[in-house]
């Protein structure tokens, strides 16, 4: 008899609450699940659940029966813009609005049961609303422009508020307005090749091929438009020719022509400045645009006549004027030819050729002055400051005198420009 009363007891103490007794082990109502309608027996050490089965997860024990927590709010569904191209984005506008739909479960409070929405602070009343079984559906129109700053395409985030006679429940969606106000961004503008001169990138005009351009475009909203993309120059005459690709990312890349109509001509040589003109799908054009510059060089340097200085009179006599040798007589150079034997050894001469060549476009190449010496074997340098010491020993003369055999030699000078264009 003593083995079963222990069991008998438990037994009648067991039956006094309602319920499963097993809802979990406690020292103080605290230990208890919170909201699960429970409290905790002190002298059983169990949580004593006041209704008859144990609630569903959408539900509350209130007053010994099972009810709803509240308004079930379902998916939130955002009407992108449908119009191609648009990547769903709305543009801002006081007559545009986004349609947002919220399906909300009242279950028995459904005609009691309301919804707003709440963005940036205020709170939208639904335009619309609708009621199947348990579920009102409500219908918002959001201004894009209560909804966006200006000058920005970052997607918006929002709250749903539910509310019926008992309890309020409230929902961010994952779901999000897309409304742009911004036009693209354009950085990075970059000439591919060519020769760099003061921070500018030439090219030779009669070289094959288009010159590419390069730029990073950017719109993360409705998109860049890619029929909106060129490179205008001054004027504003467009540069670019044909559709602008992507390279990769957000890297788009330009052809210009050599000879542009309108620009430059065959064999003129300019340099460029050009803007970077984009816009989006919604038509936003940035107000600042992106510069960029490129040379173009058609034509040679110029090489003006030589500048001719003869050795001076007197110069390589070999005796002072004395009784026998009296000053009436030349001795050495007559300051208006040279020698040609020359003056030195190797048969140079002491006078000088020079001149000064100039070039708007490239610039002279460093170090590509040439010259020439008719007939000559000796070879013919042009030094620093295109200056020339002439070697006549073997040129070949024109138009001999036959009294003192000589004449005249014929001196070619050349120079390049930076990008390969030779004078003629």
């Amino acid at each position: 008899m003593n083995r079963t009363l222990p069991i008998a007891l438990v037994l009648v103490l067991s039956a006094c609450f309602k319920g499963s007794p097993s809802v979990g082990t406690c020292s103080t109502d605290a230990d208890c699940s919170p909201g699960s309608g429970s409290t905790c027996n002190v002298s059983l050490h169990v949580c004593a659940y006041a209704c008859d089965h144990v609630c569903a997860s959408d539900e509350l024990c209130v007053n010994g029966s099972c009810s709803r927590k509240g308004p079930a709010i379902g998916l939130v569904t955002v009407t992108d813009n449908p119009a191609a191209l648009s990547n769903g984005y709305y543009p801002r506008s006081d007559t545009v609005s986004v349609p947002v739909s919220v399906p909300v479960d009242f279950g028995d409070k459904v005609n009691v049961g309301d919804a707003n929405l709440v963005i940036n602070g205020g709170t939208l009343a639904a335009t619309s609303k609708s009621v199947a079984g348990h579920v009102k559906t409500f219908l918002f129109q959001v201004p894009t422009t209560t909804a966006q700053a200006a000058g920005k395409e970052t997607p918006i985030s929002f709250k749903v508020v539910a509310t019926d006679t008992l309890t309020t429940n409230e929902q961010t969606p994952l779901a999000t307005l897309k409304i742009d106000d911004a036009p693209p961004v354009v950085t990075a503008v970059a000439t591919i090749g060519g020769v760099t001169v003061n921070g500018v990138q030439w090219f030779q005009q009669s070289a094959a091929g288009d010159i590419e351009i390069q730029a990073d475009i950017v719109d993360n909203g409705s998109g860049v438009d890619a029929s909106s993309l060129q490179l205008l120059a001054l004027g504003p005459q467009r540069l670019d020719h044909g559709t602008p690709t992507i390279i990769s990312g957000n890297r788009w890349s330009f052809k210009v022509a050599r000879t542009i109509a309108g620009v430059i001509a065959d064999g003129e040589e300019k340099l460029l400045t050009f803007d970077v003109k984009a816009a989006d799908h919604l038509g936003h054009s940035p107000t600042t645009l992106a510069h960029g510059k490129v040379g173009i060089d058609g034509k040679p340097p110029i090489v003006p006549a030589l500048t001719i200085t003869y050795p001076a009179l007197g110069d390589g006599c070999d005796q002072t004027a004395t009784s026998t040798a009296p000053t009436s007589v030349l001795c050495g150079h007559d300051g208006a030819h040279f020698w040609r034997r020359g003056d030195a050894a190797d048969g140079s001469d002491v006078g000088s050729l020079s001149f000064v060549p100039t070039d708007s476009g490239s610039g002279i190449a460093a170090g590509s002055g040439a010259c020439a010496i008719e007939g000559s074997s000796k070879g013919c340098t042009v030094g620093a400051n295109y200056t020339i010491t002439p070697n006549f020993s073997d040129a070949t003369l024109s138009a001999p005198d036959v009294t003192t055999g000589g004449g005249k030699a014929t001196v070619t000078v050349t120079v390049m420009d930076a990008v390969g264009n030779v004078s003629a």
